[in-house]
């Protein structure tokens, strides 16, 4: 027996040890943190239910991925390859999408709309949805229709023809498959919504006198000479307003001050900072690569001491790569240095970074940079008039005038002229054919056109050539939170959770933990609160009083919240509305008190005929100026202001008027001169303007109609107690 235990010990002890490390590493972690629910869904998990239709869990994710995808793609089509992408707006988004979806198919079956297979293959063969078409466009940005159409009416054979391993073509098929379903289903949806908007907005008639009226505002303009009586100027204890005041209107007007479900959070931020020690740790690794490099002054002993460190503190090579393509912060350093040549610690992008020159290779893909002058063909086009104009600014150019000067002056790119037509570095294939072998062709500092293409003519100045390419590694160390410093904040902030569940109240604790405690407005259910619309479901899913387990936010750390106040639908208590109550009837009295002012300054202006005496009766008067104002009541370094637009347009022109109440004071005007609409021209506009504002009712009586149609439904959202442990 005791050999038999003698000969099992080791194995015993081992697993011991391994039972004593895991119970200790559990022991020290957020368990709800540790826990990943998401692990235990299944792809028919119900992610949520809209009047009885379920999401599942496979649907949600796939579309959580269809549209991570696309912002990556939207990310580098922008040049933002590296800004990270937002996972908690892109599960919102994909949430939302499948609520409108889901939403729009029930109202269409209610209203017996349907989509046919012809409706659906119409788009997809004439009229591709553009993120489709962004899957089939060459290097020039050009929509590739011949391989699109191949790819979209024979999937078997387009990847049957394509040089690919025969064990990966069955899987490409279904991939190929899997996509286009998915696209016809958006087009489906996308069609559902177009007829759900023509019933929707079907109400909404555009009556032949609102278009004249319609017409006639906006055709409508005036100079306006005015003087102010500013209201705004009286003080607040001027115009004091009674709580008594406050109550009559509260009580008056009751019907206006509706509410919807509301809901009120405290919370406390713990920031995820690195700590003393993760700082030490940075300093110390920083110091130890200085101190072996300053060891030696030979080149290639500092080449052997990086590449000792880079494998040591993960360092990274990046392959060669043209040096306008290489970040200028970094290039400033690296650029004059002799290959395999070591600088460091040097400041790049909030890092303490060492760097190495690996090789240099010159000749290949050379990149220019070159401004131009572009001159349209106009519309209807006339080549022969637009080469003239381009004629011209050559002979300007090569006449000694500043090129960016004319660039400003003459070229009609958007893009380029407010830089003088720099268009910075570029490689082959990123510009038109035409311009691409001028510009590549000619010698730096040479002015060559007019250069014609798609765009119009151009002139070209190639400014510069580059055909140098840098390869270079480096060791970046930056201080960041280490997992031990953000296990301590996570039990600090579970503490405090704890103490608010066992009854301390929220201030008195954050107080106690030197932190700053802040209260949220209420806020409805569509409001993500601190950019979380997880906390939201909580708030709204708990009694006030309940806290939510720590939670990690973007900008905010971890916080800790607690659920403080909740008001439910109908008319608003007169405590949450006293301020907008006294604000406006403040505004009222302040315009009573200086009626008469005004009402007497109005009457000697009127006499004489003219604002320009407006001085001489009050110094701290002045005569301003509205040219081309319009019944918007935009006046310039004014704001707003239509009650005076709307009565200042309706002067007979030249005469003073009396005094005009608006929303800041009150005016007296002076009509100078008045833009009428040619009504001759309504004729030709009035079927244009009547499908705009057409559209414009359909989208805004469809999107009422269908927040309504959300207010109203059954929406079950799980993912918070799926996905989070429910907070």
């Amino acid at each position: 027996m005791l050999q038999k235990m003698r000969s099992l010990s080791p194995f015993i002890i081992a697993t011991v040890i391994i039972t004593f490390i895991v119970l200790m590493v559990v022991g020290d972690m957020d368990i709800a943190n540790t826990l990943n629910m998401t692990s235990r869904l299944s792809p028919t998990s119900v992610i949520g239910e809209i009047n009885g239709d379920e999401i599942l869990y496979n649907e949600f994710e796939q579309r959580v991925k269809d549209l991570r995808e696309q912002q990556v793609a939207s990310n580098k089509q922008q040049g933002r390859e590296d800004q990270e992408v937002d996972e908690n707006q892109i599960q919102q988004q994909a949430w939302d999408s499948f609520v409108n979806e889901i939403l729009a198919r029930q109202e269409a079956k209610k209203a017996g709309l349907t989509v046919s297979k012809e409706e659906i293959a119409d788009v997809m063969m004439e009229n591709p949805p553009d993120f489709l078409k962004n899957q089939f466009k060459d290097s020039t940005g050009a929509f590739m229709r011949d391989l699109y159409m191949q790819v979209i009416t024979d999937v078997d054979g387009y990847v049957e023809r394509q040089n690919i391993p025969a064990d990966q073509k069955e899987k490409n098929k279904q991939d190929i498959t899997n996509f286009l379903t998915r696209v016809e289903k958006a087009v489906l949806e996308t069609k559902l919504s177009e007829k759900m908007q023509v019933v929707a907005g079907n109400a909404s008639a555009i009556s032949p006198e609102f278009l004249k009226r319609k017409f006639a505002s906006q055709n409508t303009s005036g100079s306006v000479s005015y003087v102010l009586i500013d209201a705004m100027k009286v003080s607040d204890k001027e115009a004091k307003v009674s709580d008594d005041e406050i109550a009559k209107y509260y009580e008056s007007h009751k019907q206006f001050f509706k509410q919807k479900p509301g809901r009120k959070i405290k919370y406390v931020q713990f920031p995820l900072v690195p700590s003393r020690e993760d700082s030490a740790r940075s300093n110390n690794k920083i110091n130890t690569i200085n101190t072996e490099l300053s060891k030696y002054a030979d080149l290639a002993q500092r080449d052997s001491v990086f590449t000792h460190f880079l494998g040591e503190y993960s360092g990274v090579t990046k392959d060669y790569a043209l040096t306008k393509d290489i970040d200028p912060s970094r290039l400033g350093f690296i650029s004059s240095l002799p290959d395999r040549a070591v600088i460091g610690p040097v400041n790049v992008g909030g890092s303490i970074s060492f760097l190495r020159v690996d090789g240099r290779q010159t000749g290949g893909d050379t990149s220019v940079r070159a401004s131009h002058i572009l001159i349209n063909f106009g519309s209807p086009a006339n080549k022969d008039s637009a080469k003239a104009e381009a004629e011209k600014a050559l002979a300007r150019v090569r006449g000694g005038e500043d090129f960016a000067k004319v660039a400003m002056e003459l070229s009609q790119d958007p893009g380029s002229k407010n830089s003088g037509g720099d268009l910075n570095y570029f490689t082959r294939g990123r510009m038109v054919p035409e311009f691409e072998k001028a510009a590549f062709g000619a010698a730096v500092g040479s002015v060559v056109g007019p250069v014609e293409s798609q765009f119009g003519y151009h002139i070209i100045k190639v400014t510069d050539k580059k055909s140098e390419k840098l390869k270079y590694s480096e060791i970046a160390i930056s201080t960041t939170i280490s997992s031990s410093t953000r296990k301590d904040i996570q039990r600090n902030a579970l503490a405090m959770k704890e103490q608010l569940e066992s009854g301390v109240n929220f201030d008195t604790l954050a107080k106690r933990l030197k932190k700053n405690a802040t209260e949220s407005v209420y806020f409805e259910k569509s409001n993500p609160i601190l950019g979380s619309y997880d906390l939201t479901s909580f708030a709204f899913a708990n009694p006030v009083g309940k806290v939510a387990k720590p939670t990690e936010l973007r900008g905010y750390g971890i916080v800790v919240v607690q659920v403080t106040g909740a008001r439910e639908e109908g008319i608003s208590a007169l405590e949450d509305v006293k301020d907008k109550i006294t604000q406006k009837l403040q505004r009222i009295k302040k315009l009573d008190i200086v009626k008469s002012k005004a009402e007497a300054i109005a009457k000697q202006l009127a006499a004489a005929g003219s604002l320009d005496g407006v001085k001489s009766i009050d110094s701290t008067l002045e005569v301003r100026s509205a040219a081309m104002l319009k019944d918007d009541g935009n006046l310039q370094n004014m704001g707003q202001d239509v009650p005076f637009a709307a009565a200042a347009l309706k002067l007979p022109q030249g005469k003073v008027s009396g005094a005009i109440r608006g929303e800041r004071g009150y005016y007296i005007a002076q009509l100078t001169s008045l833009v009428q609409p040619d009504n001759s021209k309504f004729a030709a506009e009035s079927e244009k303007m009547k499908s705009d504002l057409m559209n414009q009712a359909k989208q805004s009586a469809y999107y009422m109609w269908m927040q309504t149609v959300r207010e109203k439904s059954k929406i079950e959202d799980n993912r918070p107690k799926l996905f989070n442990n429910g907070l």
